[in-house]
């Protein structure tokens, strides 16, 4: 299984879903049970400096990924997830001549 690229990212939030069913009754009432068993972690990670290399490898890295799970490596917390890209593009913004950034979003499988 491939490993997300190790760059240092700038920021990263990490969130948990775990949807529930609701159901709402004329007396004010509201019944609610899990959606699912487990939860799914998301990582929101921004990239705020990318070199040109780094943005190639990424690039290419999200072409041959998209759609497939892999590994990310929380490095905070010292654990490792599968996941896969949550959207269908990435956009990359030039923030000087040999510099890029980016954010992305990763969702559990």
């Amino acid at each position: 299984m491939n490993a997300f690229p190790a760059f240092p990212y700038t920021d990263i939030k990490r969130k948990t879903v775990k949807p529930a069913i609701r159901a709402s009754f004329d007396g004010g009432y509201e019944q609610t049970r899990p959606k699912f068993t487990r939860k799914i972690k998301e990582f929101s990670i921004e990239f705020g400096v990318l070199t040109l290399a780094q943005t190639e490898e990424l690039d290419t890295f999200f072409i041959e990924n998209q759609g497939l799970n892999f590994e990310f490596y929380d490095s905070i917390y010292g654990t490792t997830h599968i996941v896969r890209f949550s959207d269908d593009e990435l956009i990359f913004s030039q923030i000087s001549p040999t510099d890029n950034s980016v954010s992305l979003t990763l969702k559990e499988v």
